[in-house]
């Protein structure tokens, strides 16, 4: 499963990040939403964590822009991660 984490701090990125991997998930990081937008773009993801304080967009909006445009790899779940 692939993941993207949309999130400016780095150090809780990272966290989330190294926890992801352990559980054998591969996980791209974006800092801004422009990074994020471009990431959807060339990349299909299962799911997204994303931070709703982006220091160039508020996350929801970025969120609701996706699902208007159909991007794919449909940034948004239903569904819960099963970590240990």
């Amino acid at each position: 499963m692939k993941i993207l984490i949309v999130e400016d701090n780095a150090v809780l990125a990272k966290k989330i990040s190294d926890w992801l991997a352990q559980a054998h998930y591969t996980v791209d990081i974006a800092k801004t939403g422009k990074e994020a937008d471009s990431l959807i773009e060339t990349s299909s993801y299962q799911a997204v964590i994303l931070d709703i304080g982006l220091p160039d967009e508020n996350g929801l909006s970025l969120m609701q822009r996706w699902r208007k445009t159909g991007k794919r790899g449909h940034p948004y779940s239903d569904r819960t991660l099963q970590l240990d």
